[in-house]
């Protein structure tokens, strides 16, 4: 039995024997078409998105001329864009390739729980939790739990946080775990410090802005301004341009009115 192997080899061309480059160059030649394929249907949509605007802008504009009220804008492009990308996604299944078509379909419609966007995210679950090509994934995960049921959200983020090769994907991840002790614990808590110390650590190891804006808004803001704590100095010129602090104002009930103009 250990002869038949080696002895089939004997009976093939000797073309047949150079399999490994032929399917290295089909790979190849895979990966490329799938990312000029993935490429033009995003500039497809970004065009029939523009256009979307436009006509919700006018329609709007028309709106406010008539006095009447907007009750619905045009349906979205997204809709009629995710059979186009689950095609692209069928057609690359079970590789890397797969995985920036399904990624599309759920950033667009996994909150509004559209039916393709589910069966993307179960896909993904299924067989790509360890894909290299999952980064942007990470900062859906803390929300998770909004589109999913809960259980199913936290099988998602535990089996990324084992399994994904990405420092920073793994970070979302932990942060998603440690969410409601973070944001929900008593600041100066053992279980709020504990999960501090163990998200400064993963932090420490990624360059990820977005993740490190979402920790600081949600964590470092909360210990400035929760209840007890001493408000951060602000500085500024009143009506009149008379310099203040706020400091000034030690004692007394102050009002603070924030607003912006853009």
């Amino acid at each position: 039995m250990t002869l038949l192997p080696f002895l089939l080899s004997l009976a093939l061309p000797f073309g047949a024997l150079q399999e490994p480059e032929a399917v290295t160059a089909e790979a190849s030649a895979s990966v490329q078409n799938a990312t000029e394929r993935y490429a033009q249907l995003e500039k497809d949509f970004d065009a029939a998105y523009q256009d979307w605007m436009t006509e919700a802008r006018a329609l709007f504009k028309a709106a406010q001329e008539s006095g009447e009220e907007l009750k619905e804008y045009p349906e979205q492009p997204s809709v009629k864009f995710y059979p186009a990308f689950m095609e692209a996604a069928k057609d690359y299944a079970g590789t890397d390739d797969a995985v920036p078509f399904l990624l599309w379909v759920v950033e667009q419609g996994l909150f509004q729980k559209n039916a393709m966007a589910l069966e993307a995210i179960d896909i993904l679950s299924a067989k790509h939790l360890a894909s290299a090509k999952l980064d942007s994934f990470g900062s859906y995960l803390p929300s998770l739990s909004r589109a999913l049921s809960a259980e199913k959200a936290k099988e998602i983020v535990t089996q990324i946080e084992k399994v994904t090769p990405s420092d920073s994907l793994r970070a979302w991840a932990v942060f998603a775990r440690l969410n409601k002790a973070l944001t929900k614990s008593e600041v100066g808590s053992k279980e709020f410090e504990a999960a501090k110390a163990e998200m400064s650590k993963h932090l420490a190891k990624v360059d990820d802005e977005s993740l490190h804006r979402t920790y600081r808004s949600e964590v470092e803001v909360r210990e400035l301004f929760s209840n007890g704590m001493e408000a951060p100095e602000i500085v500024g010129v009143d009506l009149e341009g008379t310099a203040f602090k706020l400091s000034d104002y030690r004692g007394k009930v102050v009002f603070l009115d924030f607003w912006g103009d853009w």
